[in-house]
């Protein structure tokens, strides 16, 4: 069962529907007390922003659930004929697929990620930093293809959750099958307190 958010604008700001069924349009404060009784029996929600309703995008993308899929496509203008959703999911979620065998993709900088990184974590840089600032990495598909394949799991991180967009935005052109970006990235990561690996001189 999944849920799919659409967030709209004025008083009747939001349509709330789960699936095989109808809904009309609600009330703000209608929606979070919807999205509430969604979140208690763990359902999954898909949540598509209106970029002209940043405040309600705001309190809704913040949901304490870690079961929140958010479709950043339109926001990072990164959308195609498809419609490609990227799905968002926060570092509780990310370990627990990490646990049950997906890989991390790592897209930070060389620099970053060897200041540290996440547990078994393969590195392949989405953008390189450059006296004129971050340009991107020519070769980063043809690098991926070379370390796995469109069938892999792969969750995709950066230091934020920005850069891991843009990168799990193209894998999805590219029809990997299976890729999720990490909410929050590495940063989020060791504010949880989860497992990192670093230089042995900083341990």
């Amino acid at each position: 069962m999944t849920v799919k958010v659409h967030i709209g604008g004025g008083m009747m700001s939001t349509i709330v529907k789960r699936d095989g069924e109808r809904r009309m349009p609600v009330t703000m404060s209608r929606t979070r007390e919807i999205l509430d009784s969604y979140i208690k029996l763990h359902l999954p929600l898909v949540f598509f922003p209106n970029p002209s309703n940043s405040k309600l995008n705001s309190k809704v993308s913040h949901l304490p659930n870690t079961f929140i899929y958010t479709n950043f496509s339109s926001f990072m203008d990164h959308q195609t004929s498809s419609e490609s959703e990227v799905i968002t999911v926060d570092v509780h979620a990310a370990k627990k697929l990490l646990n049950s065998g997906h890989r991390y993709l790592d897209v930070r900088t060389v620099e970053e990620f060897e200041r540290g990184h996440v547990e078994k974590a393969f590195n392949i840089p989405y953008m390189f930093d450059t006296p004129e600032g971050r340009v991107k990495n020519p070769k980063f598909m043809e690098q991926v293809l070379s370390a796995c394949s469109k069938e892999d799991h792969l969750v995709v991180g950066c230091q934020s959750g920005v850069r891991s967009v843009y990168a799990t935005t193209d894998l999805l052109k590219a029809e990997f099958k299976h890729v999720c970006n990490v909410g929050g990235g590495y940063i989020a990561w060791v504010e949880n307190g989860f497992a990192v690996e670093k230089p042995k001189l900083e341990l």
